[in-house]
């Protein structure tokens, strides 16, 4: 047995000189430290004593409350029957002219040519 009476030619084996026991056990103990290592890294990502508190977490919620207290503001709104008080007529309707103008015109296409040492041909 190689481990009781160990030789020289036994400490120097390449990868194609194991036997199918040996190989199979390596190929196991690779296999166990692979699932380890993977668990290891699972588990470890998922606690919150390697994650740092970022903006969002220290501001959660802000703005929902925020959007909640201003509907809250003002209970009776939906209720009152006066027209919104806003723009003037003319000034909003150039507003939504200039607003429909904008879709009718083609905006201009900028062509960028990039030369990679060639010749220019026209």
């Amino acid at each position: 047995m190689p481990w009781q009476n160990p030789t020289k030619e036994s400490f120097h084996k390449t990868a194609y000189e194991l036997t199918f026991k040996e190989e199979s056990m390596v190929k196991k103990h690779l296999i166990v430290v692979l699932v380890l290592s993977a668990g290891l890294l699972f588990f470890t990502s998922c606690s919150k004593e390697f994650q740092k508190e970022t903006k969002l977490d220290r501001n959660w919620g802000k703005s929902f409350e925020s959007a909640k207290q201003n509907q809250i503001l003002n209970p009776e709104a939906g209720k009152e029957p006066k027209p919104v008080v806003g723009m003037e007529g003319q000034a909003a309707e150039k507003i939504i002219e200039k607003h429909k103008q904008s879709f009718e015109k083609d905006p201009k296409k900028e062509v960028y040519n990039i030369n990679l040492g060639g010749r220019d041909r026209k």
